[in-house]
């Protein structure tokens, strides 16, 4: 994981610096917040109803944060590169014939967006924009809250995720400036490239002292578990169409909205 922090923070600082070099300079530095909500795709989520078993997902509001700046090519182009956490959070819920089981999934990361940012009309004080760009990302914690049908929960963090992400980031911003203090709007949406889990064989967290989560949910994403000191691990299972381990797809999309000021 250090090594690839290491390797984004090097590519991010280089593309920053040498587009920053063609650039006016600076025209604006700021702070936003706000909240994301996050959905994934692939078919390690895809459980199979039943006719007494089903799942259903859903997103889960949380939290962002992000450190920019902006530097104006011309008075329409310019380039942003940010600092941003964000908390991405979904659940996945089973309808038993007993009662609801569920798991809360929390993945923080650390990303480091570099936007190419078009100005519509620069004329106006509500100054909208349109950016796209790619987001090179880190993930810095992670979290499976298990519910079980008695509501009872345990946390656990995931063994086999990702230390690493690779996304593509579109959005949206508007604004209004008060003597050169902007308060302003960003809706972004971003997608991720790279399957945050990782296909390990099984039999080495066998090894490693994994057990069934629960009796009986050995089909179900999140299945083995590990004591280590006060922290335990799940080890997240993906299975093909014959029910044997298959390569993890699970791609996060996320939707963010902040509010910030910017000088």
């Amino acid at each position: 994981m250090k090594k690839t922090s290491l390797l984004l923070i090097v590519i991010c600082s280089t593309f920053v610096f040498a587009a920053s070099s063609f650039a006016k300079g600076v025209s604006a530095a700021g702070i936003k917040l706000g909240t994301t909500a996050t959905t994934v795709t692939g078919k390690t989520f895809e459980v199979p109803s039943t006719s007494w078993y089903s799942s259903e997902q859903y997103m889960k509001p949380n939290f962002a944060a992000s450190l920019f700046m902006t530097y104006d090519f011309t008075n329409r182009i310019a380039i942003q590169p940010e600092l941003t956490f964000q908390i991405k959070q979904f659940q996945e819920s089973w309808k038993l014939a007993a009662g609801d089981h569920k798991q809360i999934y929390s993945l923080d990361y650390l990303t480091v967006p570099v936007l190419a940012k078009f100005l519509l009309n620069p004329k106006i004080n509500w100054n909208p924009s349109l950016y796209i760009g790619p987001e090179f990302a880190v993930m810095v914690g992670s979290n499976v809250r298990h519910i079980n049908l008695d509501n009872v929960f345990k946390d656990y963090h995931i063994a086999n995720r990702k230390a690493y992400d690779v996304l593509v980031t579109l959005g949206h911003d508007g604004g209004w400036t008060v003597n050169d203090f902007r308060l302003f709007y960003d809706f972004r949406f971003n997608y991720s490239t790279i399957d945050f889990l990782k296909k390990v064989d099984p039999a080495y967290f066998y090894k490693k002292g994994f057990r069934p989560l629960e009796p009986g949910s050995a089909n179900q994403p999140g299945d083995l578990l590990k004591a280590r000191k006060s922290v335990d691990e799940v080890y997240i299972h993906t299975y093909d169409d014959q029910n044997r381990e298959a390569e993890p797809s699970a791609k996060l999309m996320t939707f963010c909205f902040m509010v910030g000021f910017s000088f």
